[in-house]
């Protein structure tokens, strides 16, 4: 507030110098320049009060009403298992390492649940059935005798075998 006074009176300042240098320069026209200098500071002053009102009447918060109109949408947290397997799938498309460690120990416990639990077959103890269940793709990404592969940075699984194995798992649910 006293920033702006002081700001103001500066402008006023300016404005009188204004004035008297016309004055001084020009004395037949200082009548004009006299109703000129009293609109300008007119208008100042009536824009200083518009100010003032203006932010006199602006609320502190928003009402109950604009409060009702935003749309606040929940944000939605990602479950945290699924980014795990997402991660897993982006890194076994990378790396024939990755599909070893990190995405078929998933797989096999998922093939291994849904035999059990749907077909009443065991993984490791009924290779042979388990293996006609499950279909070729799959089957080659959860067999218990999956070697290990010779070269770590080998690419990875390609998207159209990993679609076609867990389309096959998602048939026996």
């Amino acid at each position: 507030m006293r920033r702006r006074l002081i700001a103001s009176i500066g402008l006023l300042g300016l404005e009188v110098a204004a004035l008297g240098l016309v004055v001084y320069l020009a004395p037949g026209r200082a009548a004009l320049a006299v109703h000129i200098f009293l609109v300008v500071v007119a208008a100042e002053v009536l824009g200083a009060f518009s100010l003032a009102l203006a932010r006199s009447l602006r609320p502190a918060e928003p009402s109950v009403f604009e409060q009702g109109l935003r749309h606040n949408e929940p944000r939605l947290e990602r479950v945290a298992q699924l980014v795990r397997l997402e991660n897993e799938v982006a890194l076994a498309r990378q790396s024939a390492w990755d599909v070893h460690a990190r995405l078929v120990p998933t797989l096999r416990e998922v093939a291994d649940g849904i035999l059990a639990s749907r077909h009443g077959v065991s993984l490791e103890r009924d290779s042979a059935r388990a293996s006609a269940l499950l279909g070729p793709d799959a089957w080659n990404l959860v067999r218990a005798d999956r070697p290990t592969p010779e070269h770590r940075h080998d690419p990875g699984v390609d998207a159209a075998t990993l679609d076609r194995a867990l389309a096959s798992l998602e048939a026996l649910c």
